[in-house]
């Protein structure tokens, strides 16, 4: 027995040392909470302009996207093909320029519109104060039930008198004496808000920056990555990054845009009716807008009780057109311009918006949808690769009628009844027709049930069983498909073997038969040589007239001399 640790020994030895730490570590914070809350608000404050820096950019990388799009494009027309590196540096510089410019004209033009309509506000309710009390005792007054009962008319208006009196002795008891309170509170306010302009335009030009490199600054993002994990990990961390942006970019510019257009659509209509407060309550319920789920009801309600107080028929219709408004958002507009870039259901939604607002605020209730769309997409990740690995699919209607799985391995179903509306009506009928009509409407139904198919594990084993035995007869087919062309293969073979060696014979047998043609051909024409040069001679020698013996003599020898060359050219010719 040997007792060195294998690898896995020493792995689960550091998860446990890691685990023990982290615990200690939890319960050192839990012991000091509050100097470490006051730790990280030093550093989170520290790192708020390159926060807002970074919130600025991410909010107008669409915009710096489309800008810059439509400036490449006219500035490579302009100066050519050959400068299109310098046309691109150009449009870059002009997109990230003009996305500030109309962020900051929002702001301002927000800031411009709000301050002199808060100011008219706070001062007309200020003036108008015991005028809409008169006007509440008045109405009070004219109510026909309360003329039965003036005891309650008596205590409603004395409550009255009570708020207004309260109302002065808060301005004269409380707010002057404690003045310097008061102006110290201001001043730190101030000291905030000033605190906050500059962090929010040192994060503009921080945004700038981001703005203007975002492509070298991925690049430098994707190496590191790279550098710490591996291709395949790397490329997984890229991918759920990715993921996240899409998510995170999708919802918040998509929400920005319906408040956008929700706030728009709510002035025209407040200015068109002449409503109070027309566009402190349109800003009001555009911003509020922002929030999803509770975001309507959170900018209406203080919305309807503002104008409530100064004209209660106008208070109606206004939130009669919110309501509307609202449904169009929620079934038109809001999927229309957001789609389902969550995807997440209506509990989840409220579920993501009422903890991220009990933990964040309005941060959390504006955040906690994407935050938590990422996790759940995370979740549903990782689920998938443990059901992949046990061989399981991640259809959730596989589910629906799943018991559990038996030793085998196969899966146990239950029944699942699909009642409706229908069946409901249908019941009442039966009751009246009498047991045995119904079980035997109930019996058929079931029967057909069972035919169409309702129950959804029943028919998804069905399809299975059917896409497993079409896959084996696929199978087979290719198999004796795949025989026949070997054994064609194996006879194609065979027969240019065979004509290979029937081609080599016929050859041979015909260069024979060339060679003792050509040799009787050059026989004959040798005959045909030695007969016409024979029968030339003798002509010759009969054309020939002898005038005397010498001169035949002589030319009886060269003839003679002359055929003896002849007869021993034409032996030299045979041979």
């Amino acid at each position: 027995m040997s007792n060195r640790w294998n690898k896995d020994d020493w792995k689960k030895c550091s998860i446990l040392t890691i685990s023990l730490c982290l615990v200690v570590a939890f319960y050192v914070i839990l012991g000091r909470l509050p100097g470490v809350l006051d730790f990280l608000g030093t550093i989170i404050g520290a790192f708020t302009p390159i926060i807002m820096g970074c919130v600025i950019a991410f909010l107008l990388m669409p915009v710096m996207n489309f800008l810059k799009g439509v400036f490449s494009k006219f500035f490579i027309k302009v100066l050519g093909e050959e400068k299109k590196m310098t046309a691109v540096k150009i449009a870059n510089t002009l997109a990230v320029a003009f996305s500030l410019i109309f962020l900051l004209s929002i702001i301002f033009g927000l800031l411009i519109v709000l301050i002199p309509e808060l100011q008219k506000s706070i001062t007309m309710l200020s003036n108008e104060i015991p005028t809409y009390i008169d006007k509440a005792k008045t109405w009070l007054k004219n109510l026909s039930f309360l003329k039965k009962y003036p005891n309650i008319y008596e205590t409603v208006s004395n409550n009255l008198d009570k708020i207004q009196d309260n109302l002065v002795k808060i301005m004269v008891n409380k707010l002057l004496p404690n003045i310097d309170t008061i102006v110290v509170k201001i001043s730190s306010g101030i000291i905030g808000g000033v605190k906050f302009v500059f962090n929010f335009f040192v994060g503009i030009i921080i945004a700038a920056y981001i703005l203007y490199s975002k492509e070298r600054l991925s690049a430098n993002g994707k190496k590191m990555i790279y550098g710490v994990f591996k291709k395949k990990k790397g490329t997984v961390v890229l991918d759920s990054l990715s993921f996240v942006n899409n998510v995170f970019g999708g919802f918040i510019d998509g929400k920005i845009l319906d408040s956008m257009i929700i706030g728009i659509i709510c002035a025209i209509f407040c200015l068109c009716v002449d409503m109070p407060y027309a566009i402190l309550v349109s800003v009001t319920v555009g911003i509020t807008n922002i929030i999803p789920f509770f975001g309507p009801f959170i900018g209406a309600v203080p919305c309807a009780l503002l104008i409530l107080v100064a004209d209660p028929i106008k208070c109606l219709v206004f939130v009669i057109f919110i309501l509307i408004l609202q449904q169009i958002d929620g079934n038109i507009l809001g999927p229309l311009i957001l789609g389902d870039s969550t995807g997440l259901s209506g509990l989840w939604v409220m579920v993501a918006i009422l903890v991220g607002g009990n933990l964040f605020s309005f941060m959390g209730m504006l955040l906690g949808v994407p935050v938590f769309a990422c996790i759940y997409a995370l979740v549903n990740v990782i689920i998938d690769s443990k059901l992949k690995k046990q061989g399981l699919t991640n259809n959730t209607d596989y589910y629906l009628t799943l018991h559990g799985f038996d030793e085998e391995g196969n899966p146990i179903r239950t029944k699942r009844r699909i009642s409706s509306g229908n069946d409901r009506r249908s019941r009442k009928q039966n009751k009246k027709m009498g047991n045995r009509k119904s079980k035997d409407i109930m019996a058929t139904r079931e029967n057909i049930r069972e035919k169409v198919g309702m129950n959804i594990g029943d028919k998804i084993n069905d399809e299975k069983a059917k896409a497993i035995e079409e896959m084996a007869v696929v199978k087979e087919r290719a198999a004796s498909q795949y025989n026949e062309y070997l054994k064609k293969k194996q006879n194609r073979n065979n027969e240019n073997k065979n004509s290979e060696n029937r081609t080599g014979e016929n050859r041979t047998g015909e260069n024979k038969n060339d060679k003792n043609k050509s040799s009787n051909v050059r026989k004959n024409n040798d005959q045909l040589k030695t007969n016409n040069v024979s029968e030339q001679n003798v002509k010759r020698v009969q054309n020939v007239k002898p005038k005397n013996n010498k001169t035949n003599e002589t030319r009886n020898q060269s003839g003679h001399k002359n055929g003896q060359k002849k007869e021993n050219g034409k032996s030299e010719t045979n041979e």
